[in-house]
C-alpha cells in the first residue's frame, strides 16, 4: 500500500490535517499518528492497523499498483462521454432587465423563444434522446424569468416528450429581482427547486454595478424576494467580488442576518473573471489575491455563524461544454457548447432545426485534452479543477491551489 499522491498536508502544534482531494474525505492525527504517518511518507510499514484503516475509508492509502491519475483520467473520459444522461442549458431569451458592467453578454440580439424553436427542440428530444435515462436543465439568460411564460410552456412540452422513467432535474440562474413568491411556487411547480440568485456584497457596492436599465438600485428588493422565497426553493447567492467591492464583500452577512436569511440560503464567493473582455480595466483580481480575499471571506463567515462546506473535488472534470451530450440553447434555436458563448453566431456548432454540425469548434471542444501541460499533472489539486476551464485553456487554477491549507483549517472549524 502507499499514501495517495492527492493527500495535502497541514501541520498543526499538536496535530495534523490530512485532506484528499479526489474524496474529499479529512482527517485530524494527533502528534504519535502523525509520525506514523510521516514514517509512511518514508516508505516504511504502518505501524497503526486503525491509522491504516482510516487512511483506507479515506481514500488517502492505495494499492501499490494504482495509477491514480490515470484512473482519473478515465474516469472523465467515461462521464464526458456517456450518453445515458442529457445536459440542456437554455436561454428563453437573450433580454435583462439589468444593465451590470461586468456583464459579458452585452449587445446580444434581445429576442425571446418562439413557439417554433420550441417544438424544434421538443422534436430532437422524441427523435433522438428517447434513450436517456436523466435529463438536466438550466434555465439561463439574459434573465430567464423575463420570459417565465415562455418557460413554463416548455417545461410542459420537454415533460411530455420524455421517455418512460427518465428522471428530470431543473435548475435556474437568475438576477432575482422578479423572483416574487408567486413565481417561486410556478417555479417549484415546474421542478425548478435550486436557484442561484447573484448579489455583490455590500448594498453600495451592488447598486452601484447591478442596476436596473432606468439606474434604480435592486439589492433590497431582491433581498426582499429571496426573504418571501427561501422556505419554497433551495436558494444559493453568488457573492460577484473584484478589486472594487472585495473589501467590502463581507457585509452581506450583515444583511443576511437582517433579513433572517441566515441558515436558510447557501451561499459563495465568486471572483469575476475576465469573460469577453470584461476586465480591460484591470479590476479582476489575480488568483493568489483572490484565495487570500476568499480566506478572510469564509472565516469572517464562519465566526458569524454561517455554515461553509468547504472545497469540493470536481465530478471528474465534466464541464458541459467538452461533454458529448451538454449543450446550450439560445432563444433562437442555435446551439453551443458553452454558455458564454451564446449570442456570438460565430462559435455556434448548429441549430434545433438542421442539427450539429461537425465543425472545427465541435471537434475542438470534444477532443479536448484536461491536462495539457506537466504542471497539471504534477498538482496535487488536479482533482479539484481538471486543469481549469477549457474555454481558457488551463489559463485559471483554483484558488485552492494557494490556500489549501487555511481552507482545511476552515474546514476542521466546521466539522467541530
Amino acid at each position: 500500500m502507499k499514501l495517495s499522491r492527492y493527500n495535502i498536508e497541514k501541520k498543526e502544534d499538536k496535530s495534523c490535517l490530512i485532506y484528499n482531494t479526489v474524496t474529499s474525505a479529512i482527517l485530524e492525527l494527533d502528534t504519535d499518528y502523525e509520525k506514523s504517518y510521516y514514517e509512511m511518507k518514508e516508505g516504511k510499514k504502518c505501524s497503526k492497523p486503525d491509522l491504516e484503516s482510516a487512511l483506507l475509508e479515506g481514500g488517502m492509502l492505495v494499492e501499490d499498483d494504482k495509477d491514480e491519475f490515470a484512473e482519473l483520467l478515465i474516469r472523465n473520459k467515461i462521464e464526458r462521454f456517456a450518453d445515458s444522461n442529457l445536459t440542456l442549458t437554455i436561454a428563453p431569451t437573450m433580454a435583462c432587465n439589468f444593465c451590470c458592467p461586468y456583464c459579458y453578454e452585452k449587445g446580444r440580439e434581445y429576442i425571446t423563444m418562439s413557439e417554433t424553436v420550441q417544438d424544434q427542440l421538443t422534436s430532437q428530444l422524441k427523435e433522438k434522446y428517447q434513450h436517456i435515462h436523466e435529463l438536466t436543465v438550466s434555465w439561463y439568460g439574459g434573465e430567464p424569468l423575463l420570459a417565465i411564460e415562455t418557460i413554463e410552456k416548455l417545461t410542459k412540452k420537454i415533460k411530455s416528450v420524455l421517455p418512460l422513467g427518465c428522471k428530470y432535474n431543473a435548475d435556474m440562474v437568475t438576477n432575482g429581482y422578479k423572483l416574487t413568491r408567486r413565481v417561486a411556487e410556478k417555479l417549484k411547480d415546474m421542478d425548478i427547486h435550486y436557484i442561484q440568485v447573484t448579489l455583490d456584497g455590500s448594498k453600495q457596492a451592488h447598486d452601484s454595478r447591478r442596476i436596473l436599465h432606468n439606474h434604480q438600485p435592486t439589492f433590497e428588493h431582491i433581498l426582499d424576494n429571496i426573504r418571501e422565497c427561501a422556505d419554497i426553493l433551495n436558494i444559493s447567492i453568488r457573492i460577484n467580488v473584484d478589486k472594487t467591492n472585495i473589501n467590502e464583500a463581507t457585509e452581506i452577512f450583515d444583511w443576511l442576518e437582517r433579513y433572517g436569511l441566515k441558515g436558510r440560503v447557501g451561499y459563495y464567493l465568486a471572483p469575476v473573471d475576465d469573460i469577453n473582455g470584461v476586465c480591460n480595466n484591470h479590476i479582476c483580481m489575480e488568483r493568489p489575491q483572490y484565495a487570500k480575499e476568499e480566506i478572510a471571506f469564509y472565516k469572517e463567515g464562519i465566526k458569524r455563524g454561517f455554515m461553509y462546506q468547504g472545497v469540493k473535488p470536481s465530478n471528474y472534470g465534466v464541464c458541459g461544454a467538452i461533454s458529448l451530450n451538454s449543450f446550450v440553447i439560445g432563444p433562437d434555436g442555435a446551439l453551443y457548447k458553452c454558455w458564454n458563448d451564446i449570442g456570438y453566431s460565430e462559435r455556434s456548432i448548429g441549430n434545433l432545426e438542421k442539427g450539429i454540425k461537425l465543425t472545427n469548434k465541435f471537434v475542438e471542444w470534444l477532443s479536448y485534452d484536461v491536462v495539457k501541460d506537466q504542471e497539471c499533472k504534477d498538482c496535487s489539486f488536479f482533482p479539484v479543477c481538471y486543469g481549469g476551464c477549457a474555454a481558457y485553456k488551463n489559463k485559471i487554477c483554483s484558488s485552492v491551489k494557494w490556500n489549501a491549507e487555511e481552507m482545511l483549517e476552515l474546514m476542521k472549524e466546521m466539522a467541530q
